[in-house]
């Protein structure tokens, strides 16, 4: 069963219709999108996340690109299917990024996460058995110090298994050294990613590699303050827009599945109908408004998506 009820835009008040407006100038939407009418329940909390978003995506210490890359790592950490998709679809049609930078990204959201994992055994075991330090002048840790330049102290904890941590230094280079997003940009996107996941040892180790690079200590504050906003716009989104939890006959606008876009996932088609809150991006698309018939026999061709 549905958990709540998101009012039309010809239910809500003249004072969410104002703050609608102001939302509108922009992101450009034609409509009042869903997020806004769910937020409308309670306007002063539409103003504060309008707010938050206009400050937080506005371009101050750090650009608004990596600030969607921030986003995006968040979205995945959170495993939060409408932000992933927004923030993925924001960075391709915004800043033009391609498949490949998409994946690079992704690829490096996945390999800090699994570091943050084993890093998680370390501080439990507390440098007690099996989790230990080895000693720096074991030859894996001395190819770590030669190719990274210093020894991130979960590789002293991973040095216990040579072969492994030699896996997890080839998976460094590779993913955080090397391809086309920028060094700089993918650290901060590991940093990001270290944060949502606690991982305290990434969390320092990627700040001092950050600093290194170049980026400021107002900017990586900059950088968590927008971890902390998404996360939150995360855990909203996914709470209340799981695709038919939130389905209502009571609507008048629907959106019926063709054959094409059913082989899409059941994600992309409620992304791209703005159920993300964190979406700051212009495109829309408008699709007509058609009745509601539930036809279980055609399955996911005629499957019924509310809009």
């Amino acid at each position: 069963m549905p958990t709540i009820r998101i009012p039309e835009e010809s239910q809500h008040s003249d004072m969410v219709r104002k703050i609608d407006a102001m939302i509108r100038e922009l992101s450009k939407a034609p409509a009042m999108t869903p997020s806004t009418r769910a937020l409308g329940l309670r306007p002063s909390l539409l103003m504060i996340n309008h707010q938050e978003l206009a400050y937080v995506m506005a371009t101050r210490k750090l650009m608004n690109q990596q600030k969607r890359m921030i986003a995006l790592a968040v979205a995945a950490v959170a495993a939060a299917p409408y932000e992933l998709v927004a923030h993925t679809r924001g960075l391709q049609r915004e800043y033009a990024m391609s498949d490949s930078e998409i994946v690079e990204v992704v690829a490096t959201i996945a390999h800090v996460s699994s570091i943050n994992l084993f890093e998680q055994a370390i501080a439990a075991f507390n440098d007690g058995a099996p989790m230990r330090a080895g000693d720096p002048s074991l030859p894996i840790l001395v190819e770590v110090r030669q190719r990274l330049g210093n020894v991130p102290r979960y590789f002293l904890y991973m040095a216990a298994d040579a072969q492994f941590a030699k896996i997890v230094l080839d998976r460094e280079i590779a993913t955080i050294h090397e391809g086309e997003v920028s060094r700089l940009n993918k650290e901060l996107v590991a940093f990001a990613t270290s944060v949502m996941n606690g991982g305290r040892l990434s969390m320092t180790h990627r700040a001092e590699t950050l600093r290194q690079l170049g980026m400021t200590n107002e900017q990586l504050f900059e950088a968590t303050t927008v971890v902390s906003v998404f996360g939150k716009n995360s855990a909203f989104s996914t709470a209340l827009f799981r695709a038919s939890a939130i389905f209502w006959r009571g609507s008048t606008q629907y959106f019926v599945a063709n054959e094409h876009s059913a082989a899409k996932s059941d994600v992309t088609l409620s992304a791209d109908r703005r159920r993300s809150l964190s979406t700051t991006t212009t495109e829309y698309v408008k699709r007509p408004s058609v009745s509601c018939r539930a036809n279980a026999s055609r399955d996911r061709l005629s499957r019924v998506c509310r809009l």
